[in-house]
Parts: structure tokens; sequence; C-alpha cells
């Protein structure tokens, strides 16, 4: 049997304008809408994002805020309600939480989930297998309300209360697994500590000795197995699990929440699917100023993007490597990691310019590289040349082999507050890349930002790393949020600029008139000649057994014409079941202590065989091996004692399972119903 999964594909393109294909400029536009509050006036209440994501049901989700000002306002998408607005006693407003689920085909709420009480900041959201999302994402009191505390209203109407909000503002992380109707299945509050004491900060100069963002939510990833990995920047003790996390660096940390002195070191933990803490990895060695902005998963590896401001002459490290930047210039950093959190490779590209920034950060991995972006100052050599930004805020394009962290090429020009915020790969080999704000590729114009800043598609040659076509998707576009490609559809998230400034749409009569920043959720059918990626499938059985020896799996990557079939092979339990990545399985013959208790722990060893698209890491496709089960013989048990209605101990009191037959035990002494029991 073939087994064919349809999942999210890259959009695909043919970078060679052959006669009769049509060019980027022939997009069409399917619908578009804003979140808006129904009291807009002037700049506020306004609306942002922090990501886009597609779900296994086929619709896309985004994790947003609508700014409000008070609770007789209402929270709109387009002119459809959505929510109720928040008590604020401020002089902007209220971002009230917004994660929202549209019908991909014709933009229709689907449904939507917020917060009835406080407001988010810096957050991040990752689609899981079953259909719903998990979100981590930073949340405090509503200023001037802090009794209303931080309150969450999913589809069910069930209030989800916050705890852990204090007496005075501050930012509570908050991991959330909805479900794919909008129901909460979890919620973990990750527990900050908020004073700022003498002893661990001796340099704080600020009047108070609250804290009031510990810990930035930037980043969540989930891999095959259904792990959750978080990261961002801390600079007080999280603690999860009763596991704590401290920072490091923070002696010198004056209290300002602004500039390169906050954030003292990134994390990245690794918890289970239900949200349990599994592990963490932090930095060490001396740094300014640290945080993990991005991660990808493909396989079983974790692609990590971050932002790093060094200390001159002072060696940081993360795992077993390190670096000594030379200057005290923000900088960027990848690494790779496997899913266990051991580090496979880590980099650090120190900048050449005094000043320098990312904005948007972004990172992509497309057929052994990464690809990240963002609107920059910034600057990297390799070897004899150098690369670097014309203006503050340019556009940044950088290229890196993902086997080890080289810089392979970089892509940048002279164009004023715009950036890249989203890549992928097509199906002639050349990256498709989302740029908000475009106005010329001509090194010696500086555009307007207001004037000339668009949300525009990019056709870019992987060799050379040049633009060989673009087209603008939509007018007057201030910030990037996520883009999602499905088939030949495409969807962005971003949003819009201010100033009553009219906003269109690539071949379509659709307009708003952005009088505030609003966030802007649109869908695009790309031109028919372009192909899509349908799926991948895995030949053979949904399950396969590798207790008489290895067995080879092939994968088909379709289209046929591809010119990327390239497969990623992983499986969730290497210390049992292995692929090589040809695709070979193979049972594991246990010699490590890992191995061993991976292997006392199941009667017949399994894992999950995944094949992921190398060009498209959303495609991917899974079977079942399972490995030699175990014999057991059973002495010293009364027959009663072999049901599954016997709690079953260790030799020392331990329960170690409930309500299961001791045939499925591994050799060993146990204690069941009461009996020594012996299985050999």
């Amino acid at each position: 049997m073939r087994k064919f999964y349809s999942f999210c594909a890259s959009l695909l393109v043919a970078s060679t304008m052959m006669a009769g294909a049509q060019a980027l400029s022939d997009t069409q536009t399917l619908w578009g809408n804003v979140f808006k509050n129904s009291n807009i006036s002037g700049t506020n209440p306004t609306s942002g994002g922090y990501g886009l994501v597609s779900t296994t049901d086929g619709n896309v989700v985004t994790l947003g805020n609508v700014g409000s000002k008070s609770d007789t306002e209402s929270l709109l998408w387009g002119d459809e309600v959505i929510g109720v607005g928040t008590q604020y006693g401020g002089n902007s407003c209220n971002y009230t939480l917004n994660i929202t689920k549209v019908n991909a085909d014709n933009g229709q709420l689907v449904w939507n989930v917020y917060s009835t009480a406080g407001e988010m900041g810096e957050s991040a959201i990752a689609a899981t297998a079953d259909g719903g999302v998990v979100a981590f994402v930073g949340l405090r009191q509503s200023e001037g309300y802090l009794d209303n505390g931080i309150h969450i209203l999913d589809t069910k109407g069930v209030d989800h209360e916050v705890a852990g909000a204090v007496e005075e503002r501050s930012y509570v992380p908050v991991v959330l697994k909805l479900d794919a109707d909008g129901a909460v299945e979890w919620l973990k509050v990750i527990d900050v500590n908020t004073t700022a004491d003498p002893e661990t900060y001796p340099g704080w100069t600020e009047s108070s000795r609250h804290i009031g963002q510990g810990v930035y939510t930037y980043a969540i990833e989930v891999d095959n197995a259904g792990n959750i990995f978080l990261g961002g920047g801390m600079n007080a003790a999280m603690t999860i699990d009763n596991v704590t996390i401290t920072p490091h660096n923070v002696s010198d940390w004056t209290g300002k929440t602004q500039g390169a002195s906050n954030r003292k070191n990134l994390f990245i933990v690794k918890l289970d699917s239900d949200g349990n803490y599994v592990k963490h990895i932090v930095t060490g060695g001396e740094a300014a100023k640290e945080d993990v902005r991005m991660f990808k998963v493909v396989g079983n590896k974790l692609y990590v993007l971050a932002l790093i401001t060094g200390k001159a002459d002072s060696a940081f490290s993360l795992g077993d490597y390190q670096a000594t930047p030379s200057v005290a210039y923000e900088s960027i950093a990848t690494a790779c990691l496997d899913t266990d959190l051991n580090v496979d490779w880590f980099r650090f590209y120190e900048s050449t310019l005094s000043g320098s920034t990312m904005q948007m950060p972004t990172i992509a991995a497309i057929s052994g590289k990464l690809y990240v972006m963002g609107t920059a100052k910034m600057g990297v050599k390799v070897d004899d040349k150098e690369f670097k930004t014309a203006n503050a805020r340019d556009p940044w394009l950088m290229q890196v082999d993902a086997t080890n962290g080289d810089i392979l090429n970089v892509l940048t020009y002279k164009d004023t507050q715009h950036g890249f915020f989203g890549a992928y790969q097509g199906v002639d080999g050349n990256i498709y890349a989302i740029e908000r704000g475009l106005g010329s590729l001509n090194p010696n114009v500086n555009n307007n930002l207001y004037n000339n800043q668009d949300m525009n598609l990019h056709q870019i040659d992987p060799e050379a790393l040049t633009s060989l076509d673009h087209a603008t998707l939509i007018t007057k576009a201030a910030d990037g949020y996520g883009i999602v490609a499905t088939g030949n559809k495409l969807y962005t998230f971003n949003r819009m600029v201010n100033g009553n400034k009219a906003v269109s749409y690539i071949n379509s009569s659709l307009t708003f008139t952005s009088s505030a920043f609003l966030s802007q959720l649109s869908a695009f059918q790309m031109p028919a000649a372009m192909g899509t990626v349908e799926s991948v499938a895995i030949d053979g059985e949904e399950e396969i057994s590798v207790a008489d020896g290895p067995v080879q799996l092939t994968a088909t990557v379709l289209p046929a014409g591809m010119t990327n079939k390239d497969i990623i092979w992983s499986s969730s339990d290497e210390n049992v079941i292995t692929v090589s990545e040809n695709g070979l399985v193979r049972e594991v013959t246990p010699q490590s202590a890992a191995q061993r208790a991976a292997r006392a722990q199941m009667v017949t060893p399994t894992a999950v065989i995944t094949a992921t698209s190398a060009a498209n890491p959303a495609l991917k496709a899974s079977v079942v091996a399972k490995g030699t089960a175990v014999k057991t013989g059973i002495t010293e048990v009364e027959a009663a004692t072999t049901t599954k209605d016997s709690n079953i101990y260790t030799i020392d009191g331990r329960l170690l399972k409930q309500g299961t037959d001791v045939t499925n035990l591994p050799a060993g002494l146990y204690i069941v119903g009461g009996k020594k029991v012996l299985v050999k």
C-alpha cells in the first residue's frame, strides 16, 4: 500500500520564463482581510502579528494582537466580531492576545481564542500533527487594571486564568496548546523570579527592583515526535517543573529594558508533547546580549537563529563550541542541534559595522542550506570579501551551509526600511523570498518609507543569490510576520502602514485604507504554469518489521518534474531503531546506557520513521518500524497476577506500571499482586 500525505507544500515556480509561461506579475489575489478594533481613531488602537502557520486540516492560524482601550470595544476580523476589548489605563492601547484560525480557501473565520484580561508581548506559534497549534507567549496585566489578572477565553467558552501575575506588571511566559477546534488542551505557566536582588544584580541602577520582563518568548518549534522546543532570551531565573534555569552575565545589568544590556543569555528548552520539561541548554562564557529568535526543525536536526552582542576579547560558548568576538557589535549566530539538544555546530558571524542590528530575523531551511534574513544594518567577511548594508535598515538574505554553518553568499542592497521575512524553494530549484518593501533594486536609490514600502515576491537564483524576477503583491506594507505556501497558493501575514494610505492588491480591486497600523492576512493564487508540490509518499505498508534484518524504504516526491527530490530521513527514537540518509532502517544492538535503557522500556522496540522533503520541510510521510520482541518466561506467579488488573512494582517498592500484564515486561524481579515475580 502506498501512503500519501498532503500537507503544507512550498510554493513552486519556474525560473526560466519560457515561451507561454506566466510571470510572477500574473499572480492573482484570492482574498484579504485585516484585524482591527471597532473604535479606530488616528494611529491607535493598532494590531500586530507574531506568526502564521498552516494546520494539517488545510487551514491557516495567525498569532497576533488587536489593540483596545476598553471592554466596550469589539475586536474585529474585517467586519466580523471575534472578541471584546480589554480595559486599559494608559496612553496607547492594550495588546489583546488573538490566536485566529481562518479558512484557507475563502478567508472566513473558523475560530478565535483571545485574552479577556491582560496583554501580550513577544510570542511565537507552531503547528502540531493533530491539527492544532502550540504557542509560546509573554503575557502581563493590562495597564491600570492589575487586579483583573490575565485570562484567556477558548472556543469552548472556558476561561483560563494565568497564574503568576504579580502586584507590579510583569510578563509571564506561557505555553499554550490548542486542539484543532480551538479548545485549550493544556496551559503551562513558567515561573519567573521578578525580584532583582542586589547579590545577583549588583550593577542595578533602576529605582525599582522589580523585573518587568525577565524572559523573552521568541521561538517555538515542534519535531516529528511531538516534542516542543522553546527559545528566547533571559535576564531572570525561570522555573519549569521544579527545574530552575539561572541566567549568567547579569552582574552588570542596570535593569534597563532597552539596548544591548538586556537579555543576558539565550536559552533552548525541550518539552514533551504534554508540556512536561525534558531538557535545556544555555550559553556559557561572557556576552552582553543573547537571544534565540527562531527555530527550524528538519528531521532530527534543530536549526537555531540567534542574535548575540559579545564583549570584546571575551569568549562565549554553546555546547563544546566557542567564539571570541573582537568588538562588541550585535551579530548573527546560527547553530545545529539534534533533537536531544546536543550541539552539532555553532557559528558566530561577527558584524563588521558599528551599531549593527537586525529586525524581523527569520530563518528558512532549504535543500541543505539555511537562509538567514531580515531588515538589517549588518556586515560579514567571507575570506577576502565583505558583504555589508548601505543603510541602517536594508534587506538582508544570507545563505549558510547547513552541514557546518559556513557562509556561502549574501544578498543585500540599498533600500531603507525594507527586508526579507520568508523564503522557500520551487520545483525549478530557485528560491522564492517575500520582502516587505522594495521600491527598486537600484543600489543608488533610497526610497521614501511610505511611498514605496510594498510587499514583494522575489525569484532568486540560489547559486549566484541574485534576483531574477519580482512582483509587488501588496502596496504599503510596513512589517512582515510570516508566510505559508500550500500548493500554488501563498498566504502572507503582515502589517500595513498608517496615515490613511491606500493599500491595493496585485490583480485585484480589493483595497484597504490603513488609518492605523493594522495586521493583514492575504491569500494569492500563483500562476498555473508554476506547478505545485502535492505530496510525499513512502512506498510499502504503514508498519514494517526490522526484527529479521534491515529494511530499505523508498519515498516518492510529487510532482515528478521537481528538480530537488531529496529526502531527509529521521527516526523518533535512534536508541532502538535508526534510519540512514538513504532510507535503510535497522534495529540497534544495545551498547550505550541510553540504548539499554530505551530497550528495557519496550517489549517491542518501536520508532516512527519519517521522510521529509528537503526542498519543502512541511511535506513529510511516516511509517512505524518495530524491532525484535522481548521473550519472557514467568515463574512463581499465580494466574491471577498476570491479568491487567495488577499493579507492578520494582523490587524496592517503586510503582512501575499500573494494570499491565507481566508478560509485557523485560527480564527482571518485580512485585505483582503482593508476590515476588521473576521474569526470565
